[in-house]
């Protein structure tokens, strides 16, 4: 991975289906507990429902079901099975409009060294691999550095 390409060095560290996850904590806009949830009817894919975020309504995607790692029943289960208090929703802009990804659990924001840095590992292969631009070597173990615009693209 080119360190010269990152800006900051802060990387938020999540997990989202089982998987430790970074992204670069710039491109974050804010992280909130779930607040009730109002399905779409209709909704296919990975979209949970829409939220309201301090008067805007944001539509909510499960991280997880975009990156393949779980199926959505399509009855926001997803959220009410959120009650274990872990739950968080990474607000992100898309397209310049604010969105809603759902994760497992946040757990920090770590500084990444340029050593820290790596190339995405040679055994993410096949889907997997779009979803990822490189690794972080942190404490909390190895984590995915998430391409937000690839997964922005899919939500």
């Amino acid at each position: 991975m080119d360190a010269a390409a990152v800006s900051s060095g802060l990387y938020a560290a999540f997990r989202a289906g089982g998987r430790l996850m970074a992204i670069e904590a710039g491109a974050i806009d804010g992280i909130i507990k779930p607040p009730p949830v109002t399905p779409v009817p209709g909704a296919k894919g990975s979209l949970v429902g829409v939220i309201n975020l301090r008067g805007e309504i944001v539509a909510l995607s499960d991280l997880a079901a975009v990156l393949g790692l779980r199926e959505r029943s399509g009855q926001g289960d997803e959220v009410a099975e959120a009650a274990d208090d872990q739950k968080r929703i990474l607000v992100v802009s898309s397209g310049g409009e604010p969105a809603g990804l759902l994760v497992d659990a946040v757990y920090d924001v770590v500084s990444a060294a340029p050593d820290s840095l790596k190339d995405a590992p040679p055994n993410l292969r096949g889907a997997e691999e779009r979803w990822f631009s490189g690794a972080l070597d942190c404490a909390l173990g190895l984590a995915g550095i998430l391409d937000l615009a690839a997964v922005m693209a899919a939500c």
